[in-house]
């Protein structure tokens, strides 16, 4: 899509964004400790090995800044790009 509609001056880019911290994402989490009836710390720890950042909760702040970036004119050059917004979770 970038390569075909460039020539329109019209850029595509995509946002990936990892487990964002929402209500709906927080719901799971809740379900998945009371399925497996783990303890909050020991599921968290179980997760932080896959984030190099050591965060699973991406906050939604990032997710917002980073397509208002794609909307500047800061990215008025970028087109065909994919962002991922992840702690790091696809370099594991």
């Amino acid at each position: 899509m970038a390569s075909e509609f460039g020539q329109h001056k019209i850029r595509v880019n995509s946002v990936n964004p990892g487990g964002v911290q929402t209500d709906m994402f927080m719901g799971v989490v809740k379900d998945m400790i009371k399925v497996n009836d783990v303890p909050v710390e020991k599921m968290t720890e179980m997760f932080q090995y896959r984030y190099p950042m050591k965060e699973i909760m991406i906050p939604m702040d990032d997710v917002v800044n980073t397509i208002l970036f794609l909307l500047s004119d800061s990215a008025k050059m970028m087109t065909g790009s994919t962002l991922c917004i992840d702690g790091g979770f696809l370099t594991t």
